[in-house]
């Protein structure tokens, strides 16, 4: 405690003389947000057009941040009104059940970007940083023609935080509770030289479980910075993101003690520019995953490198709006248990939106190829 108080007043101490002046205003963060930008790069590339034709839910920054959540489990069971199942100690892994299916039933996107533990092709919300997003996108249902072959039960798109203050904004969150546990959370927010927008944060959860030996700590830090390199008619943008989670579970399973590891990272680089009226947007992500299972007679050892190279495109031409999407995405596999393996994968896609009058509607098209050479077409309405 001692340590978290010392973090404390340091934190205190840099908000205090770096800080600018900055407006209260009713938004729901009570916070003047600057970057129109970013926010139309965000709208038009990130978030889910699905959400205006289906029953989905919006969890924003918000809620994320004013809910004093310390794990995904009670954020999304109580704001996003899905029920979660999860083991007895905090920090777990945790199920969302999306439209009565599990997690490989459903889609993961970052930043509309897809994430995944491959050996296992879904993936784990706990090992996602919290305080890193500004939105939580909740899509039900089977959208393949959008998102990718096996999404039957929805999507869950992870939008990293895109609204950054006039100033400089730190958030700082110390708590306790049952098994055990301990949270801190520190979040910088800065506009730094009125040009480098940046969001820093980092969390750290500790708990019990129900048995002797039973533990668990997680560790996880995020970086989100946006560069605007040219304004005027024609603007180019620089985008970057990065994310490490580092967990530690100790827990009984089948009357035994076992040990899981876990050391995850993603960083993303987006390149964004508009030319009059056309939207570009290409994009890299790097995803490592790395988990290790073991107990006094056995050893398991999972490790996955993602490469994701992804370029969209989209304007505006009479009544429509049409979008085009490239993606391709390649995985180099280590595992005790299936050996080493180096797999890739292709999609491309268009979808177009219409808003006539009264009447608006969406068409969608895409072709997957997944990573054992099978071809997945797909087609939305």
């Amino acid at each position: 405690m001692k340590r978290n108080m010392a973090i404390l007043i340091v934190f205190i101490l840099c908000t205090i003389l770096c800080a600018e002046s900055f407006e209260s205003d009713t938004t729901d963060t009570l916070t003047k947000y600057i970057g129109e930008e970013v926010v139309v790069l965000e709208e038009q590339f990130v978030s889910s057009p699905l959400l205006k034709y289906t029953d989905g839910k919006v969890i924003s920054d918000s809620s994320i941040l004013k809910g004093h959540f310390t794990n995904f489990d009670e954020l999304i069971s109580t704001e996003g009104n899905v029920y979660v199942k999860s083991g007895q100690i905090p920090g777990t892994a945790i199920t969302p059940m999306l439209c009565g299916g599990d997690l490989n039933k459903q889609r993961f996107l970052l930043d509309g970007i897809p994430v995944a533990f491959p050996q296992m092709m879904n993936y784990h919300l706990s090992a996602q940083p919290l305080w890193a997003l500004g939105a939580i996108e909740i899509i039900p249902g089977s959208h393949s023609s959008l998102y990718g072959t096996g999404g039957m039960a929805g999507a869950f798109n992870l939008i990293t935080q895109n609204r950054f203050p006039d100033g400089a904004l730190t958030r700082i969150e110390i708590s306790q509770g049952d098994y055990n546990t301990d949270w801190l959370a520190v979040a910088l927010s800065h506009n730094l030289f009125k040009r480098v927008m940046m969001h820093i944060s980092g969390t750290k959860l500790t708990a019990s479980g129900d048995q002797t030996d039973e533990t668990t700590r997680a560790e996880d830090i995020s970086a989100k910075i946006f560069v605007p390199i040219s304004t005027g008619e024609n603007k180019l943008s620089l985008e970057t993101y990065a994310q490490s989670h580092r967990g530690w579970l100790d827990y009984y399973s089948f009357g035994s003690l076992g040990h899981q590891r876990d050391d995850n990272s993603i960083a993303a680089l987006h390149i964004n520019a508009d030319f009059s009226n056309i939207l570009l947007r290409a994009s890299s992500q790097f995803e490592r995953y790395d988990q290790t299972y073991y107990t006094d007679w056995g050893y398991d050892n999972h490790r996955g490198d993602v490469l994701t190279l992804n370029l969209q495109g989209t304007t505006s031409w009479k009544i429509v709006s049409p979008t085009l999407l490239f993606e391709w995405r390649g995985y180099d596999l280590q595992s005790t248990a299936s050996g080493d393996h180096k797999l890739s994968s292709f999609a491309a896609g268009i979808q177009t939106e219409t808003d006539i009058a009264d009447f608006y509607g969406m068409l969608s098209a895409r072709i997957d190829k997944d990573i054992q050479g099978n071809f997945f077409p797909g087609l939305g309405v």
